[in-house]
């Protein structure tokens, strides 16, 4: 193999994902990957059992990438930098990049992309996959809810607050009207 080239497995794997991306799993056949990756069927089961096993691939892959993602962390700094850490303004800059970071994530097609399909086409999904995607959603929404007990001290309001922004977050990606802005959250946060 030539340096600088791609294995055909990585090959395989990008060229599914994209697939995966845009059309979902279902939609996803090996027979539309292999004519996208322009690769042979016994090449793809060569590296991949089932198409399960080339999702689950795939998934380990942008999880890892996801994960070394830091969005979060500047939200605590901005508590620790700022001289009165109880003040409305550090609270609404830490806020703000809560937010922007599930927008960052949003962002990245695979997150939403994921999303969709672990949701929307769970039933077809076996509890490897599945157990993978609530492991990265689970570690992504710790690392949020860290930096948001930089604005409350209660861990239960913190992971409410979070659910709260990431799910704005999610529904401007989708373009669902009417989400709150940060004004609104960063005030129903301070109400608890």
């Amino acid at each position: 193999m030539a340096r600088g080239r791609p294995s055909k497995k990585q090959h395989i794997i990008d060229t599914a994902g994209q697939l995966f991306s845009q059309l979902g799993y279902q939609a996803t056949s090996i027979d539309v990957v292999t004519q996208t990756a322009g690769v042979s069927k016994p090449t793809v089961y060569n590296n991949f059992p089932s198409k399960l096993s080339l999702l689950h691939e795939w998934l380990i892959l942008q999880s890892d990438h996801l994960l070394s993602m830091v969005v979060f962390d500047s939200a605590k700094k901005i508590q620790t930098d700022s001289l009165q850490a109880c003040s409305s303004s550090a609270n609404k800059q830490a806020l703000n990049v809560i937010l922007n970071g599930y927008e960052l994530l949003i962002q990245e097609t695979f997150y939403l992309s994921i999303l969709r399909i672990c949701i929307g086409e769970s039933q077809k999904l076996n509890s490897d996959v599945l157990a993978l995607f609530f492991e990265l959603d689970n570690s992504l929404n710790n690392q949020a809810v860290e930096a948001c007990l930089s604005i409350v001290e209660e861990p239960l309001v913190a992971r409410a607050i979070v659910s709260i922004v990431k799910q704005q977050a999610v529904d401007r990606a989708l373009g669902v009207p009417n989400s709150l802005s940060t004004e609104d959250v960063l005030s129903l946060s301070l109400r608890f």
